[in-house]
């Protein structure tokens, strides 16, 4: 493996920080990553459509709360109850109008309290105009169906995961709830039993505790839409930051980092791996004298050519070192047609540079040069690097070898060098050798086994 010192500033590839995972019980914590502007659009698109399938649901339920109700007075009273029916189709109006609001995507944050008040409103005059209310004492009223549709309505609050919202619907639901058991009117009849176990069944106790757990429902759905809200924004956190992260880790390794545990990472493991590497020559000479960022927008514009190349033909570019590049084929898995994609991508950027130096030379600007080095051979793949910072890489000899291979671009005419294991793999599968020229073989610096080349015959590349 190369050096950075050898290459200037290195841009790695495949870096894993400890600490990148987000803990969902620090959210709010001034400690957790920041929340942007763009987190928030994010909460407010997902509220938004909690909002609207909370309105559908809203509509639905005052429908078929219409149903149930006109149904069983249907079954128990000779006429129908004027007063009941508009209470209902009130109901119904205002969920019209909410789903209305969503479609519109207007939605202000004011609407679910207004709609908290109509709820109660609902509740309240579902007991009110009830033909038993005024039949039933105080405390018998919890038999009517009014207090039981206080969790109904808790419920459709708990669709729209706010915590806030559904404390406001709780507190509601209990005051109206509150109003039908103990709204100060006279019973008139005696429907209630006689009876001193009934009394004690409907007592102010027993009522109590009805209402208590109301209020309990209410507040264990809105301790769940909280975790559920913080749970989003982690989600949400997480997201964005693995974007992010993404930019830095091509897609391949992704999938490695995120199905691996650490210790496996760290193991490592052996592929046979087609390594490649390439750079600019003389770049050196390039960014003398240029201004920063003209040196910054050429690197920009040679790696985005070179990774749309290798990635085109399945090769992960392993890391950015300066002007030089790292890509490899086979990294996740060896294929047997690693050799010949490698050797299709060496034509395919030899060609992507020609055609960029016909459009700098048009603007007047100098052509840049690269040099590539290819080599077929098994190697390390895994992460290394301490406790808190760890770098997925390859390492190995065939790694070194085709380093090397492109130094030798340096002083032999050729734009690129590949050893004959990889030529001749690359030719066994199907790639055409015509555009390759034999070289004698050459002893590399650091080994002692000297080893068969070829060099990229359009380069003007002469046999000697």
């Amino acid at each position: 493996m190369p050096r950075e010192s050898d290459r200037g500033t290195s841009t790695p590839r495949g870096v894993v920080h400890k600490g990148d995972e987000i803990d969902p019980t620090k959210v709010g914590d001034p400690s957790a990553p920041a929340w942007t502007e763009a987190d928030a659009a994010v909460l407010a698109e997902a509220d938004y459509a909690a909002d609207r399938y909370a309105a559908w649901i809203r509509l639905a339920s005052a429908a078929a709360i219409g149903l149930v109700l006109f149904g069983a007075i249907q079954l128990t009273q000779p006429t129908w109850n004027s007063q009941l029916v508009v209470v209902v189709l009130g109901e119904l109006s205002i969920a019209c109008g909410a789903v209305y609001l969503t479609q519109i995507r207007w939605f202000s944050a004011a609407v679910p309290w207004v709609l908290s008040a109509f709820d109660a409103g609902f509740l309240f005059g579902v007991g009110w105009f009830n033909p038993w209310f005024e039949r039933l004492p105080q405390g018998y009223r919890a038999a009517l169906v009014s207090p039981s549709l206080a969790f109904l309505l808790i419920a459709l609050a708990a669709v729209r995961p706010r915590a806030s919202t559904i404390l406001v619907q709780t507190a509601s639901m209990a005051v109206s709830v509150a109003l039908v058991l103990w709204w100060p009117l006279r019973a008139v009849g005696t429907l209630a039993p006689q009876s001193e176990s009934f009394e004690r069944l409907f007592s102010d106790e027993s009522n109590l505790f009805r209402l208590s757990i109301v209020i309990l429902t209410g507040a264990v759905l809105a301790a769940g839409a909280y975790r559920s809200r913080a749970t989003l924004m982690t989600a949400i956190r997480t997201a964005r930051e693995r974007t992010a992260l993404q930019r830095f880790v091509p897609a391949e390794l992704d999938v490695i980092l995120a199905s691996s545990e650490l210790q496996a990472l760290r193991r490592g493991d052996r592929h046979r791996i087609v390594a490649l590497f390439m750079d600019i020559r003389g770049f050196t000479q390039l960014s003398e004298g240029a201004d920063p960022t003209e040196v910054v927008a050429l690197l920009n514009a040679f790696r985005a050519r070179a990774e749309r190349v290798m990635t085109r033909h399945g090769g992960v570019i392993d890391k950015f070192i300066g002007d030089a590049i790292l890509v490899v084929f086979g990294i996740v898995e060896a294929e047997p047609d690693d050799a010949v994609r490698c050797l299709d991508a060496i034509d395919d950027i030899v060609a992507e540079m020609r055609a960029w130096n016909a459009e700098r030379a048009r603007d007047g600007q100098d052509s840049v040069r690269i040099g590539i080095g290819a080599h077929l051979g098994d190697a390390f793949v895994g992460a290394l690097g301490s406790e808190h910072r760890l770098e997925f890489t390859v390492i190995g000899d065939v790694v070194n070898v085709a380093q090397r291979l492109e130094a030798l671009t340096r002083s032999i005419p050729a734009e690129a060098i590949v050893s004959e294991a990889l030529f001749t793999a690359g030719r066994t599968a199907g790639s055409s050798p015509g555009l390759w020229q034999p070289l004698p073989e050459a002893t590399l610096k650091g080994r002692v086994s000297p080893i068969g080349i070829l060099a990229l015959r359009s380069s003007g590349y002469q046999a000697r």
